[in-house]
């Protein structure tokens, strides 16, 4: 009966951390929407922060989510990829647009293949996927509108944050 009753409680204390998980994880990618939109639709900086500012979004929802947790893989490639664009269309570094974004990104890809060897959640494909889809918003920024205002990206933060937060004990908790 005792074994029962503590198997129970692990199993309950597993199910509160994964709500947990996800209501914070939910609650920091809301919280990177809202920063976004006021600090590049409405403040000062120019779009060109747009990618830092969704990589960093993703940086303090890893992190708020453990070694154990999600977004290590996206974090490290846009927030990467986004410095990368943030130093060169800031004139910090004086190289070629394509080259500062491929260094930036193989560096955000290489720290989340160590991340993953050192036990964070990090899966190739989560680093595959982050970069398809940084290559594809970059390639359409100039041909379709929405691709290139914050806003979009903002909504897109805010959006996922919500569905992490609604979703059912079970799915996309991890």
């Amino acid at each position: 009966m005792q074994l029962r009753a503590g198997r129970a409680r692990s199993e309950l204390e597993g199910k509160l951390e994964r709500v947990s998980l996800r209501r914070r994880q939910g609650a920091v990618l809301i919280a990177g929407g809202a920063v976004l939109y006021l600090l590049v639709e409405v403040g000062d900086l120019r779009f060109h922060w747009t990618p830092l500012l969704v990589g960093l979004s993703y940086l303090v929802a890893a992190v708020v989510g453990g070694k154990p947790g999600s977004y290590w893989a996206t974090a490290c490639v846009i927030t990467a990829w986004g410095a990368g664009v943030v130093l060169h269309r800031e004139g910090t570094i004086d190289v070629s647009p394509e080259g500062a974004y491929l260094l930036a990104i193989g560096v955000g890809a290489t720290v989340a293949a160590l991340l993953g060897r050192s036990g964070y959640a990090v899966d190739g494909l989560g680093i595959a996927a982050s970069i398809l889809l940084a290559g594809l918003f970059l390639a359409l920024v100039t041909r379709v509108d929405a691709v290139g205002r914050a806003s979009t990206y903002a909504a897109a933060l805010a959006l996922i944050g919500l569905i992490r937060l609604a979703s059912p004990e079970g799915r996309l908790t991890k």
